[in-house]
């Protein structure tokens, strides 16, 4: 094939660019030969055809063109071209234009062409009055040129947020007194946050709070009461001048049973608190937060993919997502982020008795695509990074942290 030659610019009209497959591809291709002229016959200007008819105007046919697609409302492929105009930007067919480069791209103005395609049936179904001149089947484009800038660039601030720093924080922690919120209130503290514990017993929390390097307060109560949930975020915002983060941590499994096993009360019970505690501590942090305020809720992979017996606990951290994804709509006006932590299988007291059960043990890391159990350390970045200014255009997300579990 006779290499690329140098060419001025596209005529009035050219025929139409194959549809390119993947949007925004740029590539180098022949045009198509036209129907009435047989392989044999070489494409040149002494075998160019003359006088005034359509195909006539759109010789000489430029030897290559640059086709560049892009997508419309409707899905289609949009087809635009330029002449391969000088010659260095084309090489062959089926390549990208040589000499394409970000400082090309962000420096230099180029010509692009928008070929609008009208397509006419044949004068033979439609009548000849409908489109004289035209022959069956045939396709044209008219070509309207304009000067586009094409950017490469992006603006570098001059300093980045960084993920997951906390430092400063406050930090209301519900489920604070054992398991994953014992956790999380070590490892808020020891980034520098300050923390206010909350969960039933007031022995437990004093106990985790002696244990915490930075400043902490204690809320003994329950979740599932309005006005306890409204006198924590009064009393957190009085002491500390606000509630920067919220972590609805606090939830229960009381039982692994089936429907006819699991008493009406015992349902009520897992739904108040994991999703109606969760609810009202929103209603009480959005209250007193501001501009950047987070709220992070602690799910769970069963939200997604239940387990026997455990219908109440995956019913209730699947509606958590709901709850997040609306209050993340509500709340955005306010610049108040909602996200929800969906953990995994982690060693931790509370997998003890699925660990212990070799059958059940293997169902999981069957299921778990790096076949380990979680550590706890894998676990307190996600909210960390949520909670920090990094995570300030994630909202209405779920952050799943389960080795991929919920892959396999």
């Amino acid at each position: 094939m006779a290499a690329p030659t140098a060419m001025g610019k596209p005529a009035p009209t050219m025929p139409l660019a194959p549809k390119m497959p993947i949007f925004g591809s740029a590539m180098c291709i022949e045009p198509p030969r036209p129907w009435f002229v047989p392989a044999s016959l070489a494409m040149s200007s002494a075998n160019m055809p003359s006088g005034d008819s359509p195909f006539a105007r759109q010789w000489p046919w430029p030897r290559w063109v640059e086709v560049i697609t892009s997508v419309g409302r409707s899905g289609q492929h949009a087809p635009t071209a330029a002449a391969s105009w000088p010659i260095e930007r084309c090489t062959k067919p089926g390549t990208s234009p040589s000499r394409y480069s970000a400082d090309t791209r962000s420096s230099k103005p180029r010509i692009t062409s928008i070929r609008r395609c009208i397509s006419r049936r044949s004068a033979f179904e439609k009548g000849a009055e409908d489109a004289p001149g035209l022959t069956s089947g045939v396709l044209y484009c008219s070509v309207q040129e304009s000067d586009v800038t094409m950017r490469g660039e992006i603006e570098i601030p001059d300093s980045f947020p960084r993920s997951g720093d906390v430092n400063g924080k406050r930090v209301v922690l519900t489920g604070a007194s054992r398991g994953l919120g014992e956790l999380l209130a070590h490892a808020f503290s020891r980034s520098g946050a300050r923390v206010a514990l909350v969960a039933r017993t007031e022995r437990d929390l004093k106990t985790v709070a002696d244990a915490l390097p930075g400043p902490s307060l204690v809320f003994p109560g329950d979740v599932r009461d309005e006005e306890f949930n409204e006198a924590v975020a009064d009393a957190t915002a009085a002491e500390w001048g606000g509630v920067d983060v919220w972590i609805c941590n606090a939830g229960i499994s009381p039982i692994v049973a089936g429907p006819l096993g699991t008493e009406p009360s015992v349902w009520r019970k897992v739904i108040e608190v994991n999703l109606t505690g969760a609810f009202l501590g929103s209603r009480a942090a959005a209250r007193v937060m501001h501009t950047g305020g987070r709220l992070i809720f602690t799910g769970s992979v069963l939200g997604e993919r239940p387990r026997r017996g455990l219908t109440p606990y995956s019913a209730s951290k699947a509606g958590l997502v709901g709850l997040a994804k609306g209050l993340a709509l509500d709340l955005a006006p306010a610049g108040i982020t909602v996200n929800v932590v969906a953990p995994g299988w982690f060693d931790s007291p509370l997998a003890e008795g699925w660990k212990n059960n070799p059958e059940l043990a293997d169902s999981i890391l069957g299921h778990t695509a790096q076949q380990r159990w979680g550590d706890p350390v894998d676990l307190t970045g996600a909210y960390q990074f949520l909670a920090s200014d990094a995570a300030a255009f994630v909202t209405g997300a779920v952050l799943t942290v389960d080795g991929g579990y919920l892959l396999v």
